[in-house]
């Protein structure tokens, strides 16, 4: 089933609620559900072989599906929860993840229901269990950078308008910059460099792209092998997409691919490259 939703003048309650309960931020949107309601693509592009190729993504999702649910052991109750995440079946997903953590809590458990705590919208729940998980995993560092990073940036989300959002991400960044002490303290050069680049992807959304340049070269001047380089690198790629120097822009998605080759920047980095391209007129029209 393929459901397009229409806003404005047109919008019914019926679409207000499918917009609440399917987490929709726009109009026109475009979603692929089976007749259970679960979503299985909410990337439908707008030709015809954009929307075919959905409908055969979505083919494969439900075969990916069956073998998880037909799965007894922990992995695949784990790999089930996270796709009904995916499906926005938050509450089926919720109640697996709380049967796993109940018989045997892991790492792996809680960082599944801390995903679909945020992608429900349930901010006070998800901060109790990130409090909970910083407390229970403390040989985690990498893990911990990140939850600690995400308890002084949230209330972020909770923005209603431009000036709600100024104000919250100002105070995500003094969150941030206490935080960078306490890494900086402890040597920690990991989360030293994962807590740069939240401040520069902070000072970015504040239009200060001077200050954001500052964290994100001292990210790549000082910690060039960490997993955090490459998102350093995208940072910047993107203060030069807002400069409307694409290719600039592209140079630095091609070092992304080129030198962080299994980074998570690298997944994205060939799309935006294309995008690049598009700006520059590279592409032949038919690929536009």
């Amino acid at each position: 089933m393929a459901v397009r939703l229409l806003g404005g003048d047109d919008a019914t309650p019926e679409t207000k609620a499918f917009m609440t309960k399917y987490a929709v931020r726009g109009y026109p949107a475009l979603l692929v559900l089976n007749a259970d309601g679960h979503v299985l693509s909410d990337r439908v592009g707008r030709s015809v072989d954009a929307m075919l190729a959905s409908l055969e993504g979505a083919a494969e999702s439900e075969i990916e599906y069956q073998e998880a649910l037909a799965g007894d052991d922990a992995a695949s109750r784990l790999r089930l929860a996270s796709i009904l995440v995916d499906r926005r079946m938050h509450g089926e997903a919720e109640r697996l993840y709380a049967h796993e953590l109940a018989t045997s809590p892991t790492v792996a458990a809680h960082k599944g229901q801390l995903r679909n705590l945020r992608a429900s919208r349930r901010a006070d729940d998800e901060r109790a269990l990130l409090e909970k998980m910083v407390a229970l995993y403390p040989d985690d560092a990498s893990d911990r950078i990140r939850w600690r990073i995400r308890l002084g940036t949230m209330h972020v989300d909770a923005a209603r308008d431009e000036r709600e959002y100024r104000t919250a991400t100002e105070s995500a960044v003094v969150n941030l910059e206490k935080l960078l002490a306490n890494v900086l303290e402890d040597e920690d050069s990991e989360g030293i460099a994962r807590v740069r680049v939240a401040l520069g992807n902070a000072h970015a959304s504040l239009s200060e792209p001077e200050r954001a340049n500052v964290e994100f070269d001292r990210v790549l001047s000082d910690h060039p092998k960490s997993s955090a380089a490459a998102d350093a690198l995208f940072g910047k790629a993107v203060l030069q997409w807002d400069d409307a120097e694409f290719d600039a822009c592209k140079k630095l998605l091609q070092r992304i691919v080129k030198e962080y080759p299994d980074s998570e920047a690298a997944k994205h980095a060939p799309n935006a490259i294309h995008r690049c391209d598009d700006q520059l007129g590279l592409n032949p029209p038919h690929e536009h």
